[in-house]
């Protein structure tokens, strides 16, 4: 799809948007001061801070950078450059949970039923830009950095044949356990379009050195 946007006269392509870019004049007027030309998917999505807290973001992803956005005010929250994007982590079950892995920077970690979609939207993205493929990596544990000081590990279990998600983040003199069921093998669209039911589904548990 192809568009005139009220901002520049230059068409904006966009593909996999649910969220209907050209409706948000914000969002469009970041990307023309950034000089990106498609938006190759934008979505909300689960966005999990350092301290373990889920967030409603914004995520779109253009032929130069990944953008973290707040969909309440349109504003931006963070930008990687495609560049600085090192890999993909995912597990090897059927859930919704990936990482970016941003070593000059720090990782993100993210929720979304459109998960390899966005996988599809990296591919696209690194190979328009640099003719390479994103290594992805799948595997039911890895270590993301949370923030530029925090690794956190996770480890990825299936239990009675829905997947379980586990993973321990260990931060002395803590250590924080948390537990996230998947429905019917994974988050349905309504967890993820209603973050306070998907909230519902996490446990915390503090256990103390």
């Amino acid at each position: 799809m192809a568009m005139k946007d009220q901002i520049n006269d230059e068409p904006i392509l966009s593909k996999r948007d649910y969220i209907n870019i050209h409706s948000h004049p914000n969002l469009i007027k970041i990307l023309r001061k950034q000089g990106d030309q498609e938006v190759l998917f934008a979505d909300k999505v689960l966005k999990f801070t350092s301290s373990g807290k889920m967030k409603s973001r914004i995520l779109l992803i253009t032929d130069f950078a990944i953008y973290i956005v707040d969909p309440e005010l349109d504003s931006l929250k963070r930008r990687i450059a495609l560049a600085a994007v090192d890999k993909l982590c995912l597990s090897k079950l059927n859930d919704n949970f990936l990482a970016v892995i941003v070593p000059s920077e720090y990782d993100l970690l993210l929720a979304s039923a459109r998960k390899m979609e966005i996988v599809i939207a990296f591919n696209e993205a690194t190979m328009k830009s640099s003719d390479y493929e994103l290594e992805v990596v799948s595997s039911n544990r890895f270590e993301y950095n949370a923030a530029s000081d925090l690794v956190k590990e996770i480890e990825f279990e299936e239990v009675e044949g829905m997947c379980q998600k586990f993973w321990s983040v260990f931060h002395f003199p803590l250590i924080y356990e948390y537990r996230g069921k998947c429905v019917d093998g994974e988050l349905s669209s309504t967890y993820m379009s209603h973050a306070m039911l998907f909230l519902l589904c996490i446990v915390l548990s503090v256990t103390f050195f």
